[in-house]
Parts: structure tokens; C-alpha cells; sequence
């Protein structure tokens, strides 16, 4: 389970950083897909879209830092809600223009295999960031009671004895 998990943090943050680097290579499609959320004034786009990257490279980063592992999960699934909202707005107010995220592989679309990718990878940054507090927890348990444990952890009244 934890090569699993392993492999699942280093993807979200392989996936961020390749959206971030993406958007700073192609920087002025970048711009003007930003159009079609509703920025206008192009000094605002501007700096929505510098804020964008430097969230997304400092959450691809921070991924990889065990200490701060759970929070930057936390901060990935809400990146990745406030995504599929922005997919959804764009489904409804503009529908044929560009998402954004990615322009290597072509202009994405806003459809709802982009809504559905966005909530997935939103979800499985929650369920990662769960298990990272569930491991956190048990580590502490075992250190406030000098090793490993015996007998349930989340039964209290149960004898934890240590093992020889």
C-alpha cells in the first residue's frame, strides 16, 4: 500500500508540475484562455496567471517534502475543486473555449471527461492526505508508548502490552 501511495504523490505532483511548466512555456495561450473565465483587464490576467504557476510549482514541490506531505495534499484537492468548478463554469458560459490546464497535447476542452479528471485526481489527493493523517496518528500512538503496540490502537480500554 505505501509503494501506492508513493507512486500516487509522485504522479499529482508530476501532474502539476508539467501544468505549470506548460503554462509558462505557452504563456500568452495561457493568457488568453484566462479571457474566457471572465479576467479581463490584461494586468490582472497577468497576475491571476503568475499566482496560478507559482501555486502549482509550490504545490508540485512541497508534494515531495514528507513533513509537509499531508498539507499540500490538502491544498492539491482544493486546487483541483476549484478546477472542476472552473471547468464547470466553462461548460456553461463558454463552451468551446480552452481550459487552460494543458497546451502541449493540444487546446483541452471544457467537457466532462475534464470535469471528471479534475474531481478524480481532486479525490484521490483527499484520500492520500487521509492516509497520510492515519499513519501520522499511529506513528505518535507508538512513539507516546515507546514502540509497537499490542491490541488495537483505536480501542482504548484494551491492555497495549509491548512486544518483546
Amino acid at each position: 500500500m505505501r509503494l501506492v501511495r508513493v507512486c500516487s504523490v509522485i504522479t499529482l505532483s508530476t501532474v502539476l508540475l508539467l501544468a505549470a511548466l506548460d503554462k509558462v512555456l505557452h504563456w500568452p495561450l495561457f493568457l488568453v484562455s484566462l479571457e474566457g473565465y471572465g479576467v479581463r483587464p490584461p494586468y490582472l490576467r497577468a497576475l491571476f496567471a503568475a499566482l496560478v504557476v507559482g501555486i502549482e510549482l509550490f504545490t508540485s514541490i512541497t508534494l515531495l517534502w514528507p513533513a509537509l506531505r499531508r498539507h499540500a495534499l490538502v491544498l492539491v484537492a482544493s486546487l483541483f475543486a476549484v478546477f472542476a468548478l472552473a471547468v464547470v463554469y466553462l461548460m456553461l458560459v463558454a463552451p468551446d473555449s480552452p481550459c487552460g490546464c494543458i497546451f502541449t497535447v493540444g487546446s483541452w476542452k471544457a467537457d466532462l471527461n475534464h470535469l471528471v479528471l479534475n474531481l478524480v485526481l481532486g479525490a484521490l489527493a483527499l484520500f492520500l492526505a487521509v492516509q497520510e493523517k492515519r499513519e501520522e496518528r499511529t506513528h505518535s500512538v507508538q512513539r507516546e508508548n515507546g514502540g509497537i503496540l499490542s491490541g488495537p490502537p483505536f480501542i482504548p480500554f484494551i491492555s497495549r502490552r509491548r512486544i518483546p
